[in-house]
């Protein structure tokens, strides 16, 4: 995920030095890097602890809401999932306002 997410911003960094850096703020750009970049990675190891957590719940169960496994998994999902989407929407924004700008020229 980092290595995608590095050539993401690697590439979006070249289209902004192509217009003379006037598309994004490079700070900006830069801090929504170092942003996104650990944090949706730390986003994805809950959303593995939450896909644990569920595989070892027995779905046969009428009761399955009662076992630990489930309420723990479906407590990393959502926290997962909100933090996922809070990232994500970070990172359209910012592509939002390169598209944008590019538009402008």
């Amino acid at each position: 995920m980092k290595e995608e997410l590095e050539l993401v911003f690697q590439i979006l960094s070249k289209i902004n030095d192509k217009y003379d850096k006037s598309l994004i703020d490079p700070n900006k750009l830069e801090d929504v890097k170092e942003n996104n970049i650990d944090s949706l990675a730390e986003d994805f190891s809950k959303w593995d602890n939450a896909i644990s957590c569920l595989s070892k719940v027995d779905i046969t169960k009428d009761n399955l809401e009662d076992e630990e496994n489930y309420r723990h998994g479906i407590a990393y999902l959502g926290m997962s999932l909100i933090d996922i989407s809070n990232d994500l929407k970070e990172l359209y924004d910012i592509l939002g306002e390169l598209n944008q700008n590019m538009q402008k020229d």
